[in-house]
């Protein structure tokens, strides 16, 4: 039998993605430039090393601690269905890609320099009793004593959850057939059934851009109707007879018209983060930008109760440094609009290409990044059919 080393932390990060690399990356930046003690943390995640595995954009409404990350910029970004097509545009709000390795290298950076928190890979946690005083994390290495823990790892999904997801293949070609000036966020096809299908692509230069078939409905596909649909799309859309692919990605996002709330109980240890923690915005798959609030806010929190107390806090006072969930009206929004999509799909073209068109830019980023204001909101609402939205949101409170 092993033997078991049992080491103590007052905080456990449960899941080194995004999410998880964000909150350790937030609180190893903190602990250097300021005098407040913070918690000693472990990072646990059964990986063995980091690859550029994922792509995240967003509108650049605010810094972030990985601007280093940033790759790519755009100012223009462009929504086509039935035949039309609408290219918005704004300066200063620019639609931003992240690469993922290098994110994943900045964090690691920013853990390595610090002596707080311990990033600990190929460890997978298999076990999690909540104590009376502690919570116990067993992995096949180790077994940790902590006193409060953030779990960021992926769970499944209720069946009745409309899905996005998606296949990404980065590629490049022979000869010039993308506009690097513009994104393609969402080129609607013909679709069947319960399902919205579109092409996103984000041309990185003429030759060489990531190309995302990307599907709203209730079920996955299988990976060669996945592939079938991108190879269809560059040859019969981009007029492309070769291509090398680069890299592959893809992705499941749950967009939950009423999403499950983390775990709120005052005398819980352990709470969700993340995917499953109010991050994602349901009525876009948004994810990264809130991810990146949530972990600073965390980290700012964490310091008050420090100072405040002057001493290591109890586990409910790390409970108390969760961030605030997403306001009420933003939620309401995304509900209704999710609820839309579950009932009439088939609509859904016509709707995007509507708020793509009608809705002034910067209103649109501000109520797509979770930063809309009251005159956002009836931009917005103004720009969908009245009686399709009253319908939908009278659907909507019955279903609640």
């Amino acid at each position: 039998m092993p033997a078991f080393l049992e080491t103590d932390y007052d905080l456990a990060i449960i899941g080194a993605g995004m999410s998880g690399l964000s909150l350790a990356a937030h609180l190893s930046e903190a602990a250097q430039r300021s005098s407040t003690a913070l918690p000693k943390t472990i990072v646990i995640d059964p990986r063995t090393d980091y690859s550029a595995d994922k792509t995240w954009c967003y509108w650049q409404t605010e810094p972030t601690l990985f601007e280093p990350a940033i790759k790519n910029r755009w100012e223009r970004w462009r929504v086509s269905a039935n035949g039309a097509s609408h290219i918005s545009e704004h300066p200063h709000m620019q639609y931003v890609r992240v690469d993922s390795g290098a994110y994943y290298q900045t964090a690691r950076d920013l853990i390595a320099q610090s002596e707080q928190v311990h990033l600990r890979l190929g460890q997978t946690v298999q076990r999690v009793r909540d104590g009376s005083n502690q919570l116990s994390l067993g992995t096949s290495e180790q077994q940790y004593a902590v006193d409060f823990a953030l779990d960021t790892r992926p769970r499944a999904i209720p069946t009745d959850t409309l899905l996005q997801h998606f296949v990404g293949w980065e590629i490049t070609t022979e000869s010039d057939c993308f506009d690097p000036g513009v994104v393609t966020l969402m080129d609607f096809m013909p679709s069947h059934g319960y399902d919205i299908h579109f092409f996103y692509v984000l041309p990185y230069g003429p030759r060489h851009a990531l190309v995302e078939t990307t599907h709203f409905s209730m079920s996955l596909k299988t990976p060669e109707h996945y592939a079938h649909e991108i190879e269809t799309y560059l040859s019969r859309n981009l007029s492309l007879t070769r291509w090398q692919v680069v890299r592959r990605e893809q992705g499941v996002i749950p967009m939950a018209k009423h999403p499950r709330p983390a775990r709120t109980d005052p005398a819980s240890r352990i709470r969700n983060f993340g995917l499953h923690g109010d991050t994602v915005k349901p009525s876009s798959g948004y994810c990264y930008l809130q991810a990146q609030r949530q972990a600073a806010a965390f980290s700012a929190n964490l310091q008050n109760e420090y100072w405040m107390h002057d001493s290591k806090p109890s586990h409910g006072q790390l409970a108390a440094a969760m961030p605030q969930p997403r306001n009420a009206i933003a939620r309401w929004f995304d509900g209704v609009f999710v609820n839309f999509l579950e009932r009439q799909p088939q609509r859904a073209p016509e709707i995007f290409l509507a708020l793509f068109s009608r809705v002034d830019p910067a209103c649109l980023v501000r109520f797509l990044s979770d930063q809309a204001g009251p005159h956002d909101y009836l931009q917005v609402m103004t720009a969908l059919p009245k009686t399709t939205f009253l319908r939908e949101a009278a659907d909507y409170a019955r279903s609640a």
